[in-house]
């Protein structure tokens, strides 16, 4: 399959995601580092770190366009 096809493919995939989906996979992503930082296996400035790229990502999720819920 060829570059430009690809990208298409990942495009749609990406557009077929609901605003529910996003969240929904923010939260699942938030728990696993809840329960990792909880567990020792991470420290928590790196908890803090990574929650704050979560959230980052979560904005730039949102703001591209969407199916709805």
């Amino acid at each position: 399959m060829n570059l430009l096809r690809r990208m298409k493919t990942m495009t749609s995939m990406v557009q077929q995601r609901t605003t529910k989906d996003i969240y929904s996979y923010s939260q699942q992503a938030l728990d696993l580092l809840e329960i990792r930082m909880k567990e020792g296996d991470m420290s928590y400035d790196n908890y803090l770190e990574c929650r704050k790229l979560l959230e980052e990502q979560l904005k730039d999720e949102l703001s591209t366009k969407y199916l709805p819920d």
